[in-house]
């Protein structure tokens, strides 16, 4: 995306294409994790399983929450880019968005507790018996 959006942006000396990259990125990651909601697939315990474990019904709900974050995050780019300044859109891009996705985590951080796997205490795990 970036060498398509990068290229285009040059070679037709349009910022558009590049600003519109955000947006199409998220809205690919929205529909990937909608597809795999509708296929009963979940993409997510696929790739984070092993670093946060959890139940399948917390991944369901943190799928559906990240979808329908991807889907408010292209909608908040395509604002920013439509209707602020191009420096007022790179803020939001470089600053915006990483304080919207660490917001987004904490205030799921009560989900992954609720639903975290807890390993059983044994020897079997380094514990002492």
């Amino acid at each position: 995306l970036v060498v398509v959006f990068g290229g285009l942006t040059a070679w037709l000396n349009d910022p558009r294409f590049f600003e519109m990259k955000p947006t199409i990125l998220y809205l690919f990651f929205a529909a990937v994790l909608g597809l795999g909601l509708a296929l009963r697939k979940n993409w997510l315990s696929f790739v984070f399983s092993d670093a946060f474990p959890m139940t399948p019904e917390g991944w369901r709900i943190l799928t559906i929450r990240l979808t329908l974050l991807f889907v408010a995050m292209a909608g908040a780019n395509e604002f920013v880019r439509h209707m602020m300044s191009q420096t007022a859109w790179v803020y939001f891009k470089t600053f915006g968005i990483l304080i919207i996705m660490f917001a987004f985590f904490m205030l799921n951080a009560r989900l992954f507790e609720r639903y975290a796997i807890r390993p059983k205490d044994g020897p079997e795990n380094g514990r002492d018996a």
